[in-house]
C-alpha cells in the first residue's frame, strides 16, 4: 500500500504565512530585557550620584558570624554542583558510606558525607581560620 506524503511539494517558507515569509527571527538583536529591581530587603540605602543615576549598596554578610548551629544536615538542599576528584578520592568517599551505612543501619547517601564534610571545613576555619585544616591543607599543596 502506497502512503502519500501531505507535504510533498510544500515548502516551510510557504507554510508560514500567506506571503511567504519567514516569522522566525532566530538571529535579530533585540534590546536586553531589563534588570528586575533588587528586593527592599537587599538595599541599605539609595543615594543620588553625581551622574543622577542611583547607587545602592547591599549589605555585607561577616562569613565569622554563623555558629556551627547555622549548619543542618535535615536542610533541604536546593543548589547543584558538580566538583573534580581523583578516583582514590571517590573509592575512599564511597567506603567511608558503606561503613556508615552500615554502622548507622541505615542509607546515608554520598551527598550526606560530602556536606558533614563541608559543614565540619567551614566550622573548623570560622573558629581558628590561621590553624583551620583546610588552610594547613592548601598551603602545603604547591600551585598548579
Amino acid at each position: 500500500m502506497t502512503r502519500k506524503d501531505p507535504f510533498a511539494g510544500l515548502r516551510l517558507s510557504e507554510q508560514a504565512s500567506p506571503t511567504g515569509k519567514l516569522d522566525q527571527q532566530l538571529f535579530v538583536n533585540r534590546p536586553a530585557p531589563k534588570p528586575n529591581p533588587p528586593k527592599s530587603e537587599e538595599v541599605s540605602r539609595a543615594e543620588p550620584s553625581t551622574s543622577g543615576q542611583v547607587l545602592t549598596s547591599v549589605p555585607t554578610v561577616d562569613v565569622r558570624s554563623k555558629t556551627s548551629k547555622d549548619f543542618d544536615l535535615l536542610e533541604q538542599p536546593l543548589y547543584k554542583a558538580t566538583y573534580n576528584y581523583t578516583q582514590d578520592e571517590l573509592e575512599a568517599l564511597e567506603d567511608l558510606r558503606l561503613e556508615l551505612s552500615r554502622a548507622l543501619d541505615r542509607k546515608v547517601t554520598k551527598n550526606e558525607v560530602l556536606r558533614v564534610a563541608l559543614h565540619l571545613l567551614i566550622e573548623d576555619h570560622r573558629k581558628d581560620p590561621e590553624r583551620s585544616y583546610i588552610r594547613r591543607k592548601i598551603a602545603g599543596t604547591p600551585q598548579r
